[in-house]
């Protein structure tokens, strides 16, 4: 049971975490020592014009001491918790300067606690990754006794964290503690089922993926304007396109495509460039590189407007990804040979190598097959390489190597080593069968 506390209590625990002493507070509200600590103990009321010096001293003119104002304190943390969310930078780092306040009234512990968890939400939007780990560090021993929203921001922002670090499993983990609170009346925010739809299709596991995002998107409902929305789409309709689904996947990038013309914000060349990407595969996987060629053209086009946003470096793989592939179908093998040399100094510049770069260099082999080195690279790195990151877009890439690789070794008679090939390529398939059926 939480314990309530005298306005004169309050003054004297906010006077002793600030490291003042009865004397400095009586001198600056011109009375005795004796006088401020008949207040703190409650033997004698505080005046409205006491109590304004007595904050104003302590640097707390706008803390919330009193009930209505804790209501209206809250009511503002979730007006910045909304800005947050919209990605009104200034705006956020103007209320957190005013909020940051309640941070001096150590005894509202779980008020503190959601302002911390809501300043880690606006410290993610800065990419301030270790200030969010202190935050949450700080948090977790006081997580038990804190209420259901702080402990649901906990772990959301947990799962954020581990996001970045391409911790998906870690991630999922989070997530799903985190929904499990909303079965405590508490609503989760949309973008949870969304957040797991991702972790699931980067965990190889896209039909499970898939229920998640459908439940995003019947929840976020039909406003046009919601970016949450269109990147939810363009997310389900990769789930589409891996389980082969593609009428579906096509459809859906339309109709995020047609959406991208309603987001007025600096995010939307990402949208629209992952909306052209995605139309180019959809096309190659039907059959249609020439068309696919178009679109990936287009995406490449539209990757300058980002090139200096953190997205840049999420989407710009997939784009030559997309492009080569479409060349390498049209049998370009020139511009197909270019586009992969790109690709492969591009992610050299990247901080951390990562799956990008043995894709590229898989398909760098590609054209040298007759050559035993390339054979071997895809063989026996590339795709196991592929194969043990557990992502499905991974899985995706692995088995296109796998298709590229028995082709070449049936055009050359080895049916013995196509086989071998062939039994990959249907662990993969069967995989994504096992995910259907744990649904």
């Amino acid at each position: 049971m939480a314990i309530v506390l005298t306005l004169g209590e309050k003054i004297k625990e906010i006077r002793k975490a600030k490291g003042l002493s009865q004397d400095n507070l009586a001198y600056a509200a011109g009375c005795s020592a004796s006088v401020i600590s008949r207040i703190e103990s409650g033997e004698t009321g505080c005046s409205d014009e006491m109590l304004v010096i007595i904050k104003k001293y302590m640097d707390i003119e706008n803390a919330p001491l009193f009930e209505h104002e804790l209501v209206a304190y809250r009511n503002k943390l979730l007006a910045w918790d909304e800005l947050i969310t919209n990605r009104f930078k200034n705006e956020s780092h103007v209320m957190q300067s005013e909020l940051s306040v309640i941070l001096a009234v150590p005894f509202e512990r779980d008020m503190c606690l959601l302002y911390s968890m809501i300043e880690a939400r606006m410290l993610f939007m800065d990419r301030n990754f270790a200030a969010v780990e202190e935050r949450l560090d700080a948090a977790e021993s006081f997580l038990d006794d804190a209420s259901l929203e702080v402990r649901y921001l906990f772990y959301r922002n947990k799962s954020l964290l581990y996001t970045v670090a391409h911790n998906h499993k870690m991630k999922v983990k989070y997530l799903l503690l985190a929904l499990e609170l909303s079965n405590n009346d508490l609503k989760p925010d949309m973008m949870i089922f969304t957040s797991l739809g991702h972790g699931y299709y980067e965990l190889g596991k896209p039909a499970r993926a898939i229920s998640y995002f459908e439940r995003a998107i019947a929840g976020f409902g039909n406003n046009r304007t919601n970016k949450e929305l269109l990147v939810t789409k363009l997310e389900l309709s990769k789930c589409y396109m891996f389980m082969g689904e593609l009428d579906k996947a096509k459809k859906l990038v339309a109709s995020a495509l047609d959406q991208t013309q309603s987001i007025s914000s600096e995010d939307y060349h990402y949208y629209y460039v992952f909306a052209l990407t995605s139309i180019s595969r959809i096309n190659l996987a039907s059959g249609r590189a020439e068309e696919g060629l178009k679109f990936a053209k287009q995406a490449i086009e539209n990757l300058a407007s980002i090139k200096n946003s953190y997205f840049y470096t999420r989407i710009s793989p997939e784009v030559y990804i997309a492009k080569a592939l479409c060349l390498l179908e049209t049998k370009r093998i020139l511009d197909y040979k270019n586009i992969v040399e790109q690709g492969i100094a591009m992610v050299k510049e990247r901080d951390r190598q990562d799956k990008y770069t043995v894709i590229f260099e898989a398909l760098a082999n590609l054209t040298t097959l007759r050559d035993s080195s390339s054979i071997d690279y895809i063989e026996n790195i590339a795709i196991p390489h592929l194969r043990a990151c557990g992502e499905t877009s991974a899985n995706d890439m692995a088995l296109t190597l796998c298709e590229k690789l028995e082709a070449h070794y049936r055009k050359r008679g080895a049916d013995k080593k196509a086989n071998a090939i062939a039994v990959v390529s249907r662990d993969i398939y069967k995989d994504r069968i096992r995910d259907v059926d744990c649904l």
